[in-house]
């Protein structure tokens, strides 16, 4: 290899880590709780406050059939929990932090009703949500139990999860570019807040009113 060639080689791998994108992770609120995203993102560790690893947690389906890649996690206060997003498993998750948390119930609603599911300890465990799509970034809701979840693609929408009955209720369309980490509430206090979603392009906003159940957009 030519001395140019190899230089340039070199600067090329330079410039390809400075604008490579870094794993997410979390510190919560509370300082108790810190999530890592290692193995190229097929793996979430959480430690507690002292740095000790209590639970590593492979983005695999709970078949163990799919695996993914860990795209997102935000820290959930108010539920003691958080999210995390993958791209390739078509769910999200949430991990309690509460040592008291309830049991988790993966089979049909029938299932555990009549006492026929084998149930998971709640605590560092994933409840697991459905929903198909690349998760670009996640973040709390107004009220405890939602979440707003930012999925890409060739129609990038926003949605919003009920993290109680498991699902996605409502969903609208975004800008590509739209930036939901640098979001900010207009009256978050409201019964129908109102969602202020910055696009890539840095000069046009979506605002977004978030309902109980439902979402609408009121300006491009």
């Amino acid at each position: 290899m030519r001395r140019r060639d190899w230089i340039l080689g070199l600067a090329a791998l330079a410039l390809g880590h400075r604008v490579a994108a870094s794993p997410p992770e979390l510190a919560t609120a509370d300082g108790r709780w810190r999530g890592e995203v290692h193995d190229d993102g097929r793996t979430l560790v959480l430690r507690d406050a002292d740095g000790t690893v209590r639970r590593r947690l492979p983005a695999l389906s709970l078949d163990g059939a799919r695996r993914g890649t860990i795209t997102a996690i935000a820290d959930l206060p108010r539920r003691r929990s958080v999210a995390v997003g993958f791209d390739g498993l078509d769910e999200l998750w949430e991990v309690s932090l509460d040592p008291a948390a309830p049991p988790i119930f993966d089979g049909l609603v029938h299932d555990y009703r009549m006492g026929e599911a084998i149930a998971t300890p709640g605590f560092l465990a994933p409840r697991r949500i459905p929903l198909a799509g690349r998760v670009l970034a996640l973040r709390e809701g107004a009220q405890a139990p939602q979440l707003l979840a930012l999925l890409g693609g060739d129609a990038p929408a926003l949605h919003l999860v009920n993290l109680d009955v498991r699902r996605s209720l409502s969903r609208v369309p975004v800008p590509p570019g739209a930036d939901l980490r640098a979001a900010r509430w207009d009256d978050a206090g409201a019964a129908t807040p109102r969602l202020r979603v910055p696009a890539g392009d840095g000069a046009s906003v979506s605002t977004i009113e978030v309902g109980t159940t439902t979402l609408r957009v009121l300006a491009p």
